[in-house]
């Protein structure tokens, strides 16, 4: 027996815990469609598997957006004097990333695979608010 992971390119076999990937060239998904042919049909994913995976999600967005807030803070400031526009772009952007996990596409999410779209699309939409030289300011923290 074999069910879903939460993830879209990966499945469980129920008998030893393995996880196997979605590839033809695997010789365990190769035994898993031929499983499914013999008329077998996989099990959901378990409600916990996504609870637990799902706050594995927040725990690691959470730590990216504490990051980004910080950085933007010490850019908007820096920029205030001579760059006002800027300044208060990077404020938006770290408004806009307090609400990455109340944005209704997140909230509605389902499963894993559609949890982190929504959640990357959302961190990319705030990001976007910023201007170039907010931008340019923060590409300088990475170097």
């Amino acid at each position: 027996m074999y069910k879903l992971t939460g993830t879209p390119t990966v499945i469980q076999r129920v008998a030893d815990g393995a996880f196997i990937p979605v590839a033809l060239g695997n010789a365990d998904y190769q035994a898993y469609l031929d499983w499914v042919a013999a008329g077998n049909t996989i099990a959901p994913v378990d409600a916990q598997s996504f609870a637990q995976l799902k706050q594995a999600e927040i725990a690691t967005w959470m730590a990216v957006r504490e990051k980004m807030c910080g950085r933007l803070a010490s850019i908007a400031s820096r920029l205030f004097s001579s760059d006002l526009t800027s300044s208060q772009s990077c404020d938006a952007v770290a408004s806009s990333l307090l609400g990455l996990f109340t944005d209704p596409a997140v909230v509605a999410a389902t499963d894993i695979a559609s949890y982190r779209t929504a959640l990357k699309s959302r961190y990319m939409a705030a990001v976007s608010l910023a201007t170039p030289a907010a931008m340019a300011e923060f590409g300088k923290y990475d170097k």
